[in-house]
């Protein structure tokens, strides 16, 4: 399974001998121009445009053009990008006033729209869903529009980060792997990686922030252990989100 390190610094672009996993968000002038080590993907930030503004303020071609700058930005190394997905989350349900299904309807259009304009084919599908049928029934209404997953080198799977070590989804992993899906797992964490890792082409984390932003604190020791640290806590350390990388990628 490859693991992508997800961080807000474009600028360890070019720097991590890690594949990185970064924000549309993030202005292209932080990026540079440098190419990425071992590749790296775009994050559509759909959890930030669904949560804070009840929909996406991007059309599909103002993100396609964004994903192409920051390809042409970073000499080519850009692997994928993800959709401008609809996550299905209680609070995203809640922000936009609309249903499950049809999240997973608006998911699928902007997949069918992007591709339609993808040249460069790096928009990848993804399925949603809140309970695992959801995902499930997302698969066939893939298909319904002509979609066969199955068939696609990757799929992601979204709307499990905040259940990722759960009994429910490591099975919903395993149907779809079952099903012969190729996933990449969106926001997955250590947990999640032992439990279903293996079934898994991919997945993104950043939980070595979160864990961070957590632990370390004025006048505790930093997570990265070096002596010579001056940030408060580690939820933006290169020498910490490296260790935990490592330590990870080992234990999957």
């Amino acid at each position: 399974m490859r693991l992508y390190l997800g961080c807000r610094e474009p600028t360890w672009i070019g720097r991590s001998p890690a594949p990185l996993f970064i924000s549309a968000r993030l202005p292209p002038r932080k990026f540079g121009t440098r190419s990425a080590n071992d590749g790296w993907v775009l994050d559509s930030g759909a959890f930030t445009q669904i949560n804070r503004y009840g929909g996406w303020k991007q059309t599909p071609e103002e993100y396609l053009e964004r994903a192409y700058l920051l390809a042409d930005k970073t000499n080519g190394s850009l692997s994928w990008a993800a959709p401008q997905d609809w996550m299905c989350e209680p609070d995203a349900i809640k922000a936009t006033g609309l249903s499950v299904q049809a999240h997973q309807e608006l998911t699928i259009e902007n997949y069918l729209e992007l591709k339609e304009l993808d040249d460069r084919d790096l928009i990848i599908p993804c399925l949603q869903g809140w309970l695992p049928e959801d995902h499930l029934n997302h698969v066939e209404m893939y298909r319904a529009a002509g979609v066969e997953l199955t068939e696609l080198p990757l799929v992601g799977v979204g709307t499990i980060c905040r259940r990722q070590d759960t009994d429910e989804i490591g099975a919903l992993v395993g149907s779809l792997c079952a099903a012969g899906i190729r996933m990449h797992g969106f926001g997955v964490k250590a947990k999640g990686l032992a439990l279903y890792g293996s079934q898994l082409v991919s997945a993104d984390s950043m939980a070595w922030s979160y864990s961070a932003a957590r632990k370390g604190h004025e006048g505790r020791p930093r997570l990265c252990g070096n002596p010579a640290a001056t940030h408060k806590t580690c939820n933006s350390c290169y020498e910490w989100a490296h260790i935990w990388y490592e330590r990870t990628r080992a234990s999957c």
